[in-house]
């Protein structure tokens, strides 16, 4: 048997002690047992895990405790039907509700999931502060075995949607590295493509227009030759003795 299938006793008529603490205790735990007992009904239609549904099952179970904390501010001379706000901590909002109650299979279950454990806490909170500061007697017997029921199922909840639940890929924090432009290219006259036509043109151009050692005398004067076709060295400034 697990902590959150123990049998809930009967509870008396409470005309015993009771401060702020225990009128606020009954109340916000009233509401959120209620929509504990919501949301189980829904697994028990909508889960496919045997261990979520049986989960469903304990929290039904508990049913009564709901029908005793409203008795109490009855008694108390308080409202027995605390209205729900949605600033209530691990209270759903009608759009959650609404959200919850159409999804099916494992979308469900995630959500789910995830709307128990922030029901479980927020109820750890108040049966823990219960305990802290409240006088009743009965309220504090109901805190303790809600405490030990809360932190059991907490921890099968937690367990549950690290392993089956859909969890996003974080993005990344950085955009990655670009690649290094790469050099453009162009077709040549031949079809040969060129790295850099503009490099090319420019080397050729200069291997055309460096002078040659010499040229200038060979270019300023015509040469000679003779009916052999031997060249006439007499005009080269120099002729032969």
């Amino acid at each position: 048997m697990t902590a959150s299938s123990v049998a809930t006793p009967g509870v008396a008529v409470n005309t015993g002690p009771h401060d702020t603490t225990d009128v606020q205790f009954a109340s916000a735990l009233g509401k959120l047992a209620g929509q504990g007992q919501s949301m189980a009904a829904l697994a028990q239609d909508r889960a496919d895990h045997p261990a979520l549904t049986g989960l469903a099952t304990d929290v039904q179970q508990r049913a009564q405790d709901i029908d005793t904390m409203h008795a109490w501010l009855r008694d108390w001379d308080q409202a027995s039907t605390p209205v729900t706000t949605v600033t209530d901590p691990g209270i759903l909002t009608s759009d959650d509700i609404r959200t919850l109650s159409a999804q099916r299979g494992g979308e469900f279950e995630d959500a789910w999931l995830e709307h128990m454990a922030g029901n479980y806490t927020a109820a750890i909170a108040w049966c823990q502060r219960e305990l802290d500061q409240g006088v009743n007697p009965q309220a504090r017997e109901l805190a303790t075995r809600w405490l030990t029921a809360m932190n059991h199922e907490l921890g099968s909840v937690q367990q549950w949607h690290s392993k089956w639940g859909h969890h996003p890929q974080p993005a990344p924090t950085s955009m990655p590295a670009q690649p290094a432009p790469q050099p453009t290219t162009s077709t040549g006259a031949s079809g040969a493509p060129h790295s850099d036509d503009s490099t090319h043109m420019t080397e050729t151009t200069h291997r055309q227009d460096a002078p040659h050692p010499g040229d200038g005398l060979h270019a300023s004067e015509p040469q000679h030759t003779d009916g052999a076709g031997h060249m006439d060295d007499s005009h080269m400034g120099g002729g032969r003795p």
